[in-house]
């Protein structure tokens, strides 16, 4: 709940900043619609301009055509775009829709500058699965917010980066600092005591995996002790997921936050936690 609510913020944000601030410089550039409704109709249209200039770059690649040459495009394109729609929204000629066009990337900038170095870095993250280790809870190409305040709890998904690749990966929080854990019989004991799993991994729960080629380091039924800061993570799909049954168990440094939004598709838009 916590990504959808910070998100959901960060986008107001977004939308009402830009359009307050153009309305005020299309005062200022003697502008009769300089009024905050307009501003708002103006953003929200190059909102929509923007996202299908988006799923454009996401989708259509010309054979031989580089991504960055593509981008760059697109984005002259948006920088048009909004030049050309903001003054007609306000009806000014070109030589003073420069002071709108200048006032709106101005404040996108500002804006861009605390989601990358703010928001980001310490609040809430979007990224997209690049594995099928997760699945079906989340599919390779799925998308997903993180929480990078939550405390990880016991069954929660987490984004972690690997030590073994460098990359960051979805998996579900199984051990927890200073336990013991073991899986045997399908079902997972810490310190001695069964812990009832997810109906995903409810009697599935092994260390060995069904992929040739990779050996496990633990067997069924071995206690696996977890020292102070060490995670063990496992993939809900359990015979093919890369985890800390190969791996070894995760140091809390490695963890980036806690999956609590799956936003793409949408017929899997869900809220975790």
């Amino acid at each position: 709940m916590f990504s959808l609510t910070a998100l959901t913020v960060l986008l107001v944000v977004s939308l009402v900043l830009p359009a307050w601030v153009v309305a005020y410089a299309a005062r200022r550039a003697g502008s009769p619609r300089g009024r905050f409704g307009v501003g708002l109709l103006a953003v929200l249209v190059l909102g929509a301009i923007n996202l299908v200039f988006l799923l454009i770059g996401s989708f259509v690649r010309p054979a031989g055509a580089s991504e960055w040459l593509i981008n760059v495009a697109l984005g002259g394109l948006s920088l048009l775009a909004a030049f050309v729609v903001l003054g007609k929204a306000f009806s000014l000629p070109p030589r003073r829709a420069l002071m709108l066009f200048g006032s709106f990337v101005l404040v996108n900038l500002v804006l861009m500058a605390v989601v990358y170095l703010v928001f980001r870095p310490y609040v809430c993250q979007t990224y997209q699965s690049p594995s099928i280790g997760m699945s079906p809870t989340v599919e390779k190409g799925d998308r997903f917010a993180v929480n990078k305040r939550a405390t990880p709890r016991r069954w929660d998904l987490v984004v972690y980066r690997s030590e073994r690749e460098g990359a960051l990966y979805c998996k579900r929080l199984v051990g927890l600092p200073g336990e013991r854990i073991k899986f045997e019989g399908g079902s997972l004991h810490v310190n001695d005591q069964h812990i009832a799993a997810p109906p995903v991994l409810e009697g599935k729960l092994r260390m060995t995996l069904r992929v040739s080629g990779l050996n496990t380091r633990y067997q069924d039924g071995e206690d696996v002790a977890l020292g102070p800061g060490e995670y063990f993570l496992i993939g809900d799909n359990i015979d093919s997921s890369a985890d800390s049954r190969l791996d070894g168990p995760t140091a809390g440094e490695a963890l980036v936050g806690v999956v609590d939004l799956i936003y793409w598709p949408p017929r899997k838009i869900s809220v975790l936690r």
